[in-house]
């Protein structure tokens, strides 16, 4: 494993932390939309007439977590909801977040038997509006707002681009050969780079005011790493391990 890459993608994440933060880019927004998730949904039993009044309410802050000009899958919980209530209610609950014990391959289950069902609910209400599909980064953040200190954001372009610049050796696959746990293990272990940077964590908790979940298990910051050095080009003149550039080259 490259961990000099790690830790120079570390590095420059702390020098860009100002406007990573800062107004123009405002990152903070993820541990905000945590925070009132987590305040919304655990809300006693009775504070919400609904599921659909409870959902609305947690994702409020989510801003682009999940949702863009082209995708919109948690609004489209709320029009899926609209249509059949138990069904929505009963694949949050018992399927998506359904206990695991710590399990991550049962993690993976839910998450992919919950991907299936709710697309054939999205196909036999709204088959013309994708828009509306959940996908395992949709399904990712709505675990990550269940269990901040088990679960993981999850993007593929973020995870594929970061496990190829460290070399990290387990396969995190794609489509039906996509491994869950192995995504966990290259959190893991850049959790366990991060809790070397000292002035990093010191800066970023600095920065997290009382609107934000203070995420102590740093599995947000890990995903932000990854999200960030992606989106502002940190990989910009860093050189892929030797071992990927051949891999590559053969395939």
């Amino acid at each position: 494993m490259n961990t000099e890459n790690l830790h120079e993608l570390i590095r420059r994440y702390e020098d860009g932390l100002e406007w990573i933060y800062g107004a123009k880019h405002d990152e903070l927004f993820k541990w905000r939309a945590m925070a009132t998730w987590r305040r919304e949904w655990l809300k006693p039993e009775g504070s919400f007439a609904s599921f659909g009044e409870r959902f609305a309410a947690a994702k409020k802050d989510f801003s682009l977590f999940m949702d863009n000009s082209r995708m919109h899958p948690s609004s489209g919980v709320l029009k899926l909801w609209e249509k059949e209530p138990a069904t929505v209610e009963r694949l949050f609950l018992d399927v998506l977040f359904a206990e695991t014990n710590g399990d991550i391959a049962i993690v993976q289950d839910h998450m992919d038997t919950f991907l299936d069902d709710y697309e054939g609910l999205r196909q036999k209400y709204f088959p013309g509006n994708w828009s509306y599909k959940q996908d395992r980064h949709s399904a990712s953040v709505f675990l990550a707002m269940h269990d901040p200190e088990l679960n993981f954001v999850f993007k593929s372009s973020e995870a594929t681009t970061m496990a190829k610049y460290i070399d990290f050796g387990p396969d995190i696959g794609a489509g039906s050969y996509f491994k869950l746990p192995n995504y966990y293990q290259l959190c893991e272990v850049i959790i366990a780079a991060l809790k070397e940077h000292e002035t990093l964590l010191e800066k970023h908790f600095s920065k997290l005011d009382d609107r934000c979940y203070q995420d102590q298990s740093l599995h947000l910051l890990a995903f932000d790493l990854m999200y960030c050095s992606r989106t502002y080009s940190f990989y910009r003149d860093l050189p892929v391990p030797a071992r990927q550039r051949s891999t590559k080259k053969v395939s």
